[in-house]
């Protein structure tokens, strides 16, 4: 395995990164002792490479909830003037647990529309009740002990009634 010693940026490097950016290639061609991802380090180092903003999860929340409001995305767009909504919207339409997918099965529609309504993720819903990635999986089969701990944990009561006999 080859080893590299590790020498100091000059200041001849640091303008050919300022003069050649964002072609990485290029840089690579003209300082052949430097490695890409070396490059790349110094590039953010000086500040040369134009940071993406990471959405957080409460900004997504902040976006959904303003879209319910009917909120349209040229509203949106003011209210985060500094942001590029296009990542938001695409984070958006992929966001896991987002889709309501429901079976036909009234205990376990029951639990998750619950579940959407509180603004939780399925895997959010079985971290809280301890499920074990039931919910998350979206398995089918109602499997009561799931959800009952799910309707404990969201705090409801399961109960059952019996109809009046004849």
């Amino acid at each position: 395995m080859g080893s590299r010693v590790c020498t100091r940026w000059s200041a001849v490097e640091d303008k050919i990164l300022r003069q050649t950016y964002p072609d990485y290639l290029a840089m690579l061609e003209q300082i052949p002792t430097r490695t890409y991802a070396g490059i790349r380090g110094r590039v953010r180092l000086l500040g040369i490479a134009t940071r993406r903003h990471t959405w957080t999860g409460k900004e997504l929340k902040d976006i959904e909830k303003l879209r319910r409001q009917g909120k349209t995305w040229p509203e949106i767009a003011r209210i985060f003037p500094s942001r590029s909504l296009s990542r938001a919207q695409m984070l958006l339409r992929h966001r896991p647990g987002r889709a309501r997918r429901f079976f036909g099965l009234p205990l376990l529609d029951a639990v998750r529309s619950r579940a959407f309504d509180a603004g939780m993720t399925l895997r959010q819903l079985d971290r809280l009740a301890s499920t074990e990635g039931h919910f998350a999986h979206s398995d089918p089969h109602e499997n009561l002990a799931c959800i009952a701990r799910a309707v404990e944990a969201l705090g409801g009561e399961l109960a059952i009634e019996w109809p009046e006999e004849p």
